[in-house]
C-alpha cells in the first residue's frame, strides 16, 4: 500500500482540525482509541455474563439470544445514519450525543429489573455506538494534521477495535465472577462521563452544513439501516433456525431487496446517505470488502475460541478470557510495526496478514480434546495476533486514505459497517455450520463432537482470510 502516505500527506492540509490549538497528538488518539474500544467491547463484554444474567432476571432462551442480537442490530442498521450526521452537524456534537446516549443507556442496563427493560437499554446503547464510531475514527483523520501522526492514530484506533474483542471476554468474565453481571454495563458509566469531560475541553465545535437536517437523506437513512438491520437480523436467526426456516428465508429477501431500492434511490439523490461514487476509490472499495472478511474472520475466531475453552477444556470464563491476553498482547505492540511497513512503502501487507491468520486457523484445526495450553492454544494465537495486526492496520489506513474531506465521516460509518455487518453474519454463518457437523458427528463423545463442529468453523474462518487475500491483491493491482 504504497500510496497511503502521500495521499494522507495531501489530504492533511484540507481537512479542518477539529482539535483546539496546543493540544498533544497523544490526547485525540487516546480519545478516539477509548470510544471505539467502548463500543466494541460492548459486542463482547455481555457474552459471559449472560448465564448471570439468565438466572437474576428469569431470562427466555429468545431474550436472552436477544441482548447480543439488538445491539447489533440498531449498531449496525444506524452507523451510515451516524457518520452522514457527523459530516452535516459536527464530529463533535455527534461524538458527545452517542458518549450520552451510550453511558446513559449502560446505566439503565445495570439497573435493570426485568428482561424487557435489559433489552430496550441495549437497543439505545447500539444507537449511541451507532453515533460514537463513525465520529472516533474522523476525530483521528480530522484531529491530527501531521500525515505520519495521523497513520499511527488511525492504527492505534485499528487495534483498539481488534482487541476490544478479546478484552471483552477477559473483563466480563472478571466483573461476573468478582462483583456482578451488572458491572459489565456499569463499567462504562464513569468511562463514558471521563470522556465527555475530555471531548468538551479537547475538540472544537467545527463546521457544519448550512442546511443541516435539510441536507440529511432520510430515505437513504430508512432503507440503509433497515436493509442493514433486517440483514443482520436474518443471520442471527439463522443460528438458530437454521437456513431453511420461513423467516430466515423472508429476511434475507427483504434485506436484499431493501439495499438494492437504496442504491437506486442513493444513484438519484441531489445529497446521498451514500455516494455511489466513493466506491470508485480503489482503496475504499478494497479496503471495505477486507474489512468484511476481517469482522466475520475475527469476531468467529473469539467465538469458537471462547467456546473451546469453556465448553470442551472446562476452563471457567475469566481463565477463558486470560487465555486470549496474548492475542492482545501481540496486536497492541504489533501496531507500530505494520504502520511502519505501510508508510515505508512496503505492498501487500494486508494480504500477507490474512495469509499468516489462514496459517493460525489451520493450525487452530488441530486443537485436541484434552489441550495443553502452552503446547497447543499459545502459539497458534501469537501466530493469528501477528496475521491480524498485519490485516487490520493497513486497512484501517486504507479505508479513509484519499476520500475528500467532507466524505470522512462516510468512509469511517461505511468501515465500521463493513466490521459489524461482517461480525453478525461471520458468527451467524459459521455457528450454523459448527452446528450442523456437530449434529451430524456419530459415536464420539459430547467434547469431542462440539470440537469437530468447531474445527469446520475455525477452518471456514481460513477460508475467509484467502478471500481478504485476493481482495487486497486486486486492489493492489488496480492501483499500481
Amino acid at each position: 500500500m504504497a500510496a497511503v502516505q502521500p495521499v494522507a500527506a495531501r489530504d492533511a492540509g484540507e481537512v479542518p482540525s477539529v482539535a483546539r490549538a496546543g493540544i498533544r497528538p497523544w490526547i485525540i488518539m487516546a480519545i478516539a482509541c477509548t470510544g471505539q474500544f467502548m463500543v466494541v467491547l460492548d459486542t463482547a463484554i455481555v457474552n459471559v455474563a449472560l448465564p448471570a444474567m439468565r438466572a437474576d432476571l428469569a431470562l427466555s432462551v429468545s431474550q436472552q439470544q436477544w441482548v447480543v442480537t439488538i445491539y447489533l442490530l440498531t449498531f449496525g442498521g444506524l452507523l451510515l445514519l451516524g457518520a452522514r450526521a457527523g459530516d452535516l452537524f459536527g464530529r463533535k456534537a455527534v461524538f458527545q450525543l452517542g458518549l450520552a446516549l451510550f453511558s446513559v443507556a449502560s446505566l439503565a442496563g445495570g439497573l435493570a429489573v426485568n428482561g424487557p427493560l435489559l433489552l430496550t437499554a441495549r437497543a439505545v446503547q447500539g444507537v449511541g455506538a451507532a453515533a460514537l464510531a463513525p465520529s472516533s475514527l474522523t476525530v483521528i483523520v480530522a484531529g491530527l494534521r501531521d500525515p505520519r501522526q495521523r497513520a499511527q492514530g488511525i492504527a492505534l484506533w485499528g487495534v483498539a477495535s481488534s482487541a476490544a474483542a478479546a478484552v471483552g471476554v477477559v473483563l466480563g468474565g472478571l466483573l461476573t465472577e468478582e462483583l456482578s453481571w451488572r458491572w459489565v454495563f456499569f463499567i462504562n458509566v464513569p468511562v463514558g462521563a471521563g470522556l465527555l469531560v475530555a471531548v468538551g475541553l479537547v475538540l472544537l465545535r467545527g463546521r457544519q452544513s448550512h442546511r443541516g437536517a435539510r441536507d440529511l437523506d432520510l430515505p437513504g437513512a430508512v432503507l440503509a439501516t433497515l436493509g442493514a438491520g433486517v440483514l443482520i437480523y436474518g443471520f442471527s436467526l439463522a443460528a438458530e433456525q437454521g437456513w431453511q426456516s420461513a423467516s430466515v428465508i423472508a429476511a434475507l429477501c427483504a434485506a436484499v431487496a431493501f439495499l438494492a431500492l437504496l442504491i437506486i434511490v442513493e444513484a438519484r439523490a441531489e445529497k446521498p446517505l451514500i455516494r455511489l461514487g466513493i466506491f470508485r476509490i480503489a482503496n475504499v472499495r478494497g479496503a471495505n470488502i477486507v474489512m468484511l472478511c476481517l469482522g466475520a474472520a475475527l469476531t468467529g475466531a473469539i467465538f469458537f475460541l471462547s467456546l473451546y475453552l469453556q465448553d470442551v477444556t472446562g476452563y471457567s470464563a475469566l481463565r477463558s478470557g486470560l487465555s486470549l491476553l496474548p492475542l492482545c498482547a501481540v496486536m497492541c505492540f504489533g501496531a507500530p510495526v505494520a504502520r511502519r511497513l505501510v508508510m515505508g512503502g512496503v505492498r501487500f501487507v494486508p494480504a500477507a496478514g490474512a495469509l499468516i491468520t489462514a496459517g493460525a486457523f489451520a493450525w487452530f484445526g488441530w486443537l485436541p480434546v484434552h489441550a495443553a495450553y502452552v503446547s497447543h492454544f499459545l502459539g497458534p494465537s501469537l501466530v493469528m495476533g501477528v496475521g491480524f495486526v498485519l490485516l487490520v492496520v493497513p486497512t484501517v489506513m486504507a479505508a479513509t486514505a484519499g476520500v475528500p474531506p467532507h466524505e470522512t465521516g462516510l468512509a469511517s460509518g461505511l468501515v465500521n459497517v463493513g466490521r459489524q455487518i461482517g461480525g453478525a453474519i461471520g458468527v451467524a454463518a459459521l455457528a450454523t455450520v459448527a452446528s450442523a457437523v456437530t449434529g451430524h458427528t456419530q459415536g464420539t463423545s459430547a467434547p469431542a463432537a462440539l470440537l469437530h463442529g468447531y474445527h469446520v468453523a475455525l477452518l471456514a474462518c481460513a477460508g475467509i482470510c484467502l478471500v481478504a487475500v485476493l481482495a487486497d491483491i486486486e486492489m493492489e493491482l488496480r492501483r499500481a
